[in-house]
This record gives structure tokens, sequence and C-alpha cells, in this order.
């Protein structure tokens, strides 16, 4: 019974220390830190910035939709919407360029398809469809 009674003191001692030094067990729900280029960011924080990438993705989709059915003010309101969201996909100046070519805008065309160039750049099935859309701005602007 002593033996039991001195464990117990020692336990007890050894948690008061571990709680009194800022150590702690890490339990499946809580967030942990992980370093990202440079920057911590917990798991709540990941979570919430993959929400906003999929919901930038879906307005991207969104937005391509509504040209593709003549609602391209819609579209516009959309696209700019998921560029706030996510400034990095280009898709989303590639689709506005779409959208400004159609309302005969070709100087705001040629601006978001210049944009969309420099995020598409790496990609060659995109890289090619920006060039071939610059062209048509290129033509539309000199007719």
């Amino acid at each position: 019974m002593i033996i039991f009674k001195n464990f117990l003191l020692l336990f007890l001692l050894f948690m008061i220390f571990i709680s009194w030094t800022g150590c702690s067990l890490k339990t499946k729900n809580s967030h942990i830190i992980h370093k990202i280029d440079g920057k911590k960011e917990n798991n709540s924080e990941k979570i919430k910035n993959r929400q906003l990438l999929s919901a930038s993705l879906y307005l991207t989709t969104q937005g391509k939709n509504l040209i593709d059915n003549k609602k391209t003010d819609q579209a516009i309101t959309l696209l700019e919407r998921a560029i706030e969201i996510d400034p990095s996909n280009g898709q989303n100046y590639f689709y506005l360029a779409r959208a400004w070519i159609i309302k005969k805008k070709y100087s705001l065309a040629s601006e978001f398809n210049d944009l969309s160039r420099i995020y598409l750049k790496s990609n060659p099935k995109w890289a090619d469809k920006v060039k071939k859309q610059k062209r048509k701005i290129e033509r539309l602007k000199n007719i």
C-alpha cells in the first residue's frame, strides 16, 4: 500500500510539473502547429484555407457555366469574387477575359488575358488556350 501511495504521489508531482512547464500531451483533436512555407498554420487554419480554395474553384466553375449560358454579367460577379478568395487561380482571369470579349470590352479582356498568362504559363494546355485567346482579342480589336 505504501508503494502505491508513493507511486501516486510521484505521478501527481510529475503531472503538476508538466502543467507548470507548459508541456502537454497532444490529443487527436488538438490544434497541432505545422510549418508551411515559413509560416505557422494550425489545423483549423488549414481547414479554412482548403474550404476557401474549394469555394473559389466552385465559383470558377459556376462562372464558366454562366458564360457558356450567355449570362456574362453574373459570371463577371462570380469570377471577381473567386479572385478575391484566390488571386493566384489563373483560370478566373481567363474566364473574365472571355466574358469581356463577349461584352466587346477588348481592353479589359486583354488585361485579364495578360493576368491569366502570368498564372497559367507553367501549364501547357492552359498556356495554349491563353495564347489563342490573346490572338482573338487582338484580331477583334483591329476590326
